[in-house]
This record gives structure tokens, C-alpha cells and sequence, in this order.
């Protein structure tokens, strides 16, 4: 009886993580719709690096898998990315927003 429940559980928690992807895709989706193209770029790899920000480095694998991910993101450089995105649309507000709310986006 045990192992019928164990199974359950699994399914709810694989439902629930592809329905958060899906979610996640679907914000990013949101946020890059009407972007040119260098900030829809940019804001996925916001998006992506948030993701790998969070991941556990449960072993050294694992650890490493993280670190290339980041390395190949280029998630060190973030900030002068953006900046430099910013300077180039200065006055635009949808820029701007989209922007800030990738920074809060996980997918």
C-alpha cells in the first residue's frame, strides 16, 4: 500500500514542476514578446542565469554542471550587459520594466 502512495506523490511533484516551467516559459515568453531583439536576448539570459542561481550543486557533478552553465551564460557579466542595454534604450519604459521583472523570473 505504501508504494502506490509513494508513486502518487512522485506524479503530483513532476505535475507540479512542469507546470511550473511551463509558468516560468510563459513569463518569459511575456516579457520578451515586442522586445528587440538584444533585450529578449538579454532578458533570457536573466532568466536562465536566475535559474541556475538556484540549482543545488549536490555533488561535484552537479557543481560542475552549475558552473559551466554560468560560465557559458556569461552570468558575471549581467550587469554591464544590461547596463549597456539600458543606455541604449534610455527612454524606453517597456525596456525598462520588462528588465526589471526578469530579474524576478525563474523558469
Amino acid at each position: 500500500m505504501r508504494r502506490p502512495a509513494c508513486l502518487l506523490a512522485c506524479l503530483f511533484a513532476c505535475a507540479a514542476g512542469l507546470q511550473s516551467g511551463a509558468q516560468g516559459q510563459e513569463a518569459v515568453d511575456a516579457l520578451t514578446r515586442g522586445q528587440p531583439q538584444d533585450v529578449a536576448a538579454l532578458i533570457g539570459r536573466i532568466v536562465d542565469c536566475n535559474h541556475w542561481r538556484g540549482e543545488e550543486g549536490y555533488d561535484a557533478d552537479r557543481k560542475k554542471e552549475i558552473r559551466e552553465a554560468l560560465r557559458d551564460l556569461k552570468c558575471d557579466r549581467l550587469d554591464r550587459d544590461e547596463a549597456v542595454v539600458r543606455k541604449r534604450y534610455p527612454n524606453n519604459r517597456k525596456v525598462s520594466a520588462a528588465l526589471d521583472k526578469a530579474k524576478d523570473t525563474v523558469q
